[in-house]
């Protein structure tokens, strides 16, 4: 009987691979949780040590049921927010700015706007990669990560239910420059707000040409602001207007008669709220943990229970009776991906050409 053959050297063996159990994604994902939760409780940690958070910008007022939330899963951080209109907001940045020194943790503003534009030339931001940035929505993320996507708006157009009959509804806002049923009846933001209105005017500039801003004046358009706008709406002392869609939802859900309709012919785009950590930043620890709880998708919970934006997570269920704007089929949605194509013209749109001559077409001049 032969002998049994001694095994080979271990070099002449074929290599064995062998998964380590973070090499099964599900695993990986645990193990991925575990670290985060950890950087999480460290984080909370040294904000608890600073004690402080203060947040200013233009976006600000819809935070509450999130900053609300936050100060709820951390105790011990007191949080100041105060909300400003894109005209004090800049004035306020200019002033801090040239004296050397700004007085926030958190700066939040709209883009894109010639504002955010004006904070990244400065570099007010500073650098901060959260750890859940590879997690967002691919399609929100441009370039460097400076800042975070707190949540998306939508301009869309309203009406009072009670007031305009359904032939009348309006698809496009073109409706509102042509018909007469909607004389002096109708608002619209100030395209010298700036912000979140001055993106809402370069697209339909860009769409219908000056001629719709000549129009809507002749149709005798009420010029000012998104929330006024909504106000009237509801009040019905306007039958409609052109409002930023939170507006109207949070209307909504204090029962007002107000319509909403995401128009499939206009290029409404979502307008992304950008909240970064100021260079300047004195509580750095405490401003990261809030922007860490406002990218999770308990902070975008938040967000769709203060009944003003949208979330960032497409799947999160939106408000009874709010369509999920994700889900329309045909409607067209300019993304941060999309602003690249932006630029080339972004500099001639502003108050001595572009914006100026919509000034002028609205008659405000």
């Amino acid at each position: 009987m032969q002998a049994p053959l001694s095994s080979p050297p271990q070099t002449q063996q074929p290599q064995q691979v062998i998964q380590t159990p973070y090499q099964q994604p599900a695993d990986r994902e645990r193990q991925w949780q575990l670290e985060y939760e950890r950087y999480l409780k460290d984080l909370y940690e040294k904000a608890r040590k600073e004690g402080k958070l203060t947040i200013i910008g233009s976006g600000v007022e819809p935070l509450a049921e999130v900053i609300k939330k936050f100060k709820e899963k951390y105790p011990g951080i007191e949080v100041s927010a105060v909300f400003l209109t894109p005209g004090p907001l800049q004035g306020r940045l200019e002033a801090e700015y040239k004296a050397g020194k700004l007085t926030m943790d958190i700066l939040n503003v709209a883009c894109p706007s010639p504002q955010f534009k004006w904070i990244l030339d400065r570099g007010l931001w500073v650098t901060y990669r959260s750890p859940l940035a590879d997690k967002l929505p691919k399609e929100y993320v441009v370039g460097d990560v400076t800042y975070a996507y707190a949540a998306s708006i939508f301009f869309a157009l309203a009406y009072n239910k009670d007031l305009v009959p359904k032939d009348k509804i309006p698809k496009s806002v073109s409706d509102f420059a042509n018909d007469a049923f909607w004389r002096g009846k109708i608002g619209i933001g100030d395209p010298r707000g700036g912000g979140a209105t001055w993106t809402m005017y370069y697209l339909l500039y860009n769409a219908y040409g000056i001629d719709l801003f000549r129009k809507l004046r002749e149709n005798n358009i009420v010029v000012t602001s998104s929330a006024d706008a909504t106000a009237r709406t509801a009040a019905g002392t306007l039958y409609g207007g052109v409002i930023i869609d939170g507006h109207g939802i949070s209307r909504i859900k204090l029962g007002a008669p107000i319509g909403i309709i995401y128009p499939e012919k206009d290029p409404l785009t979502p307008i992304i709220w950008c909240t970064g950590i100021t260079k300047d930043a004195e509580n750095p620890n405490a401003a990261k943990l809030f922007i860490e709880f406002l990218l999770t998708e308990e902070g975008q919970r938040a967000v769709v229970e203060s009944g003003y934006w949208s979330p960032l997570y497409k799947d999160l269920k939106p408000l009874p009776d709010i369509p999920n704007i994700w889900r329309l089929p045909n409607l067209k949605i300019y993304l941060p991906g999309d602003w690249e194509g932006y630029k080339p013209v972004l500099d001639a749109f502003n108050m001595n050409s572009t914006l100026g001559e919509i000034v002028k077409a609205l008659g405000l001049s």
